[in-house]
Order: structure tokens, then C-alpha cells, then sequence
């Protein structure tokens, strides 16, 4: 839903300062800064991370799932070449 993306959009950048939380760039230092699903919303159709998620008490769309990245990391992470623990 394109709304809850807009909402979760918003808060992460705000919380995150509209800063890459790995290489502290903005977009103001002429870098794209991305919201980055944790858990990315097309693995939640899979049961594990669902459970996951209902078991920490958070959702796809949750601030506690949201981290703000460049777009380059944002895309490695969603490639699983790069992962946080």
C-alpha cells in the first residue's frame, strides 16, 4: 500500500536524520537516501519472517523495521550480497 510506504517513508528518514545510517551522506550532499525495509516487504510472504516479525511485535511497514540508506546499499541489501546483524 502506497500510503503505509509514504508514512514509513517519512518517519524513518525523520528519525534517521534524511542520512544513511551506514555512511552518514544525505541527500543534500548530493546522494540518493532510500527508507530500507529491514525485513523487505516481498519476503514477508514467506511464513518465517511473518512469525518473525509477529513474534518482536512489529510489521512490514513498523519504524523498527525501516532503516534510511544510500540507494546503492539499499539495493545490495535487497540483493543479499549485504545484510545487518
Amino acid at each position: 500500500d502506497s500510503s503505509k510506504q509514504a508514512i514509513f517513508r517519512r518517519a524513518v528518514m525523520k528519525r534517521d536524520r534524511n542520512s544513511c545510517v551506514v555512511s552518514g551522506f544525505t541527500d543534500a550532499s548530493g546522494f540518493k537516501v532510500q527508507a530500507a525495509h529491514l525485513v523487505p516487504l516481498m519476503a514477508l510472504k514467506e511464513s518465517f519472517f511473518v512469525d518473525f516479525l509477529d513474534a518482536i511485535g512489529v510489521d512490514g511497514f513498523s519504524l523498527r523495521n525501516g532503516v534510511a540508506l544510500l540507494a546503492p546499499i539499499h539495493s545490495a541489501m535487497d540483493a543479499g550480497v549485504l545484510y545487518f546483524e
